[in-house]
């Protein structure tokens, strides 16, 4: 309706100004009075004019330069500011959580690699170690280990690992493989990040038992074919700890049937059996598994006291199963089934006489040493675990540590010697016994004229020959 009244507008302007200037004679007065009268009415005030559309876009033009203009100001503005000063509010200050960080002073001869590369487990030098690998469950990835307080984003964090633990250095966190790395800066397999989607050689998953053992020795082996590791030429070092699961299984009020130590050394002595096959060159190292009262009960008796209160049976079944499974982790290295010149199983028993939930240098209950939940280890728990595990590693096996103090934090992290650069004599007693025994039964032969002499004979007699 507008535009056609404005066409109406246009046509009237354009008749009238094709008007003479001057009436025609043969014009009649009539006529000339009827024209003159509208073009006075056509160019009266009161009259909608022909410039009503350029009004229009004159504002038009005006807002478009005012709107111009403060956006120039505004961008120079932020220019200036800069885009995150915008916010009136104050950034969030992450507050980092508690850990614990070491330093090694060791003689620099000893932190050398190997001239040539050892073929013998005993004579392998940290700065040997080319591949670091773990195995296990939740415990193993460091779950709940968050770096932040306010942290809610994760649950897994592989690269706070007290074995395998790769993020920061050894002076933020003590974890056994960032001390390695001081050792050998090209050490492959460390665990970073949060999730599982950089772990690494760390193969452990969250809520599995003993049996996810097999499956995880299989994934170890691919990954590190994957990743270019030699499995004859490189020497390795795979830490086992699994177990929290298997006796979670048995609850309180729950039917449900916990993994018996029969199935649990099934399950370790295939995984074991599997990276045998594999790998040559390899250390296997085993944490045994720890107390009840320093994880399943370390939330009642650092709240109430007292241990987790679920009736004597259950306690007492459930104290069992921490032994028994233990005592399965030195039957393996003990029975010597796996033992080979460039192949070893030893147990890491630090903690095996711990009887209570995790107690500060003072001798007090200390959550700190735990995740949220008071079950996983936080930050600094694995690191206090990464330190003592390190310095277990270093005692030959017969002399290993069965109760450190966790709580000490002065305890400083160990250094390999000459004659001891890890604690993997084992083998060498295995060794040294097969000959004693060889000799031992040359003498018998001698003396009883017989080439029969079963191995209990030799056994009971042998001392008097040393």
């Amino acid at each position: 309706m507008f535009a056609n009244m404005m066409l109406l507008q246009l046509n009237e302007r354009l008749f009238y100004q094709q008007l003479p200037s001057r009436p025609l004679q043969s014009d009649s007065k009539a006529s000339i009075a009827e024209d003159y009268k509208s073009y006075l009415e056509y160019y009266s005030t009161d009259h909608p004019t022909v410039w009503l559309p350029y009004q229009f876009r004159m504002i038009r033009f005006l807002v478009v330069v005012s709107s111009t203009i403060l956006l120039l100001f505004l961008l120079i503005f932020l220019s200036h500011k800069g885009v995150s000063d915008i916010n009136v509010s104050e950034p969030t200050e992450h507050i980092p959580t508690k850990t614990l960080g070491g330093r090694l002073y060791c003689d620099r001869e000893q932190m050398k690699p190997s001239v040539e590369i050892p073929d013998d487990v005993n004579k392998v030098r940290p700065a040997d170690l080319k591949v670091i690998a773990a195995m296990g469950d939740s415990i193993m990835v460091a779950s709940l280990s968050k770096n932040f307080e306010d942290d809610t984003s994760r649950n897994i964090y592989p690269g706070n690992s007290f074995v395998i633990g790769g993020d920061g250095t050894l002076a933020e966190q003590i974890t056994v493989g960032k001390i390695l790395r001081e050792f050998n800066r090209e050490l492959v397999g460390l665990s970073r990040g949060a999730g599982y989607d950089n772990a690494g050689f760390n193969v452990a998953v969250g809520g599995m038992t003993s049996e996810d053992m097999p499956r995880q020795a299989k994934d170890l082996i691919e990954r590190m074919k994957r990743d270019g590791v030699s499995l004859t030429e490189d020497w390795k070092i795979v830490t086992i700890f699994i177990g929290t699961n298997d006796i979670a299984k048995l609850r309180c009020h729950s039917q449900k049937e916990p993994i018996e130590r029969g199935e649990y050394k099934r399950n370790l002595f295939e995984a074991i059996s599997l990276l045998r096959g594999n790998l040559n060159r390899t250390i296997v190292s085993v944490v045994s598994m720890w107390n009840s009262q320093l994880v399943f009960d370390a939330q009642s008796l650092i709240e109430e006291g007292k241990r987790m209160q679920c009736g004597d049976h259950y306690m007492e079944k459930r104290d069992v199963l921490c032994d028994e499974y233990r005592k399965v982790a030195y039957e393996v290295q003990n029975e010597r089934a796996f033992d080979h010149k460039d192949f070893t199983v030893v147990v890491q028993g630090f903690m095996d006489n711990i009887r209570d939930a995790f107690r500060n240098k003072d001798g007090m209950y200390d959550k700190s040493f735990y995740g949220e939940d008071m079950f996983h280890l936080s930050k600094y728990g694995n690191a206090v675990l990464g330190k003592f595990l390190w310095n277990t590693m270093l005692e030959p096996v017969d002399q290993k540590s069965k109760k450190v103090d966790l709580g000490d934090e002065s305890v400083p992290l160990k250094c390999p010697t000459k004659c001891c650069r890890f604690g993997f004599s084992h083998h060498t007693l295995f060794v040294m016994f097969f000959y004693l025994e060889k000799l031992v039964w040359l003498r018998l032969t001698e003396e009883n004229n017989s080439e029969t002499i079963g191995r209990e004979k030799i056994l009971l007699q042998w001392p008097k020959f040393l």
